[in-house]
């Protein structure tokens, strides 16, 4: 008789960038970035009906949920920390635009909004 042995779903590994700004002598700005891994990561579509719950201005970008073990972080007002950014699909990165601690199930984990990020 086979025994039944439950698998866990396979997770990605994301690219992560965190990225920061400074201001030079001249009061230039420049930026900075420190890569990292994205651990466990599962990316989904926003789908329509949800798009309310993201911030004015990213509603008509390419949006994606990503469920992650691995804490983000939004752009930082008054401060120097930029968004953090994830490498949704391979060439495209976003901009986390909210997080919000998904604790449900085994493992305690973060739920991250992401938008395509704008050209600059």
């Amino acid at each position: 008789m086979a025994t039944w042995k439950p698998k866990l779903i396979p997770r990605k590994t994301l690219n992560g960038r965190r990225r920061t700004q400074t201001v030079d002598e001249f009061g230039l700005p420049s930026e900075s970035e420190i890569t990292f891994t994205v651990d466990n990561a599962g990316v989904q579509p926003v789908p329509g009906n949800q798009l309310d719950v993201l911030p004015e201005g990213y509603r008509d970008r390419q949006t994606y949920k990503v469920y992650t073990t691995t804490p983000v972080f939004t752009a930082k007002e008054a401060t120097n920390g930029l968004a953090d950014q994830i490498e949704a699909y391979p060439g495209v990165w976003c901009d986390v635009i909210k997080v919000e601690p998904w604790d449900y199930g085994l493992q305690s984990h973060y739920l991250a909004y992401v938008a395509q990020e704008n050209e600059r």
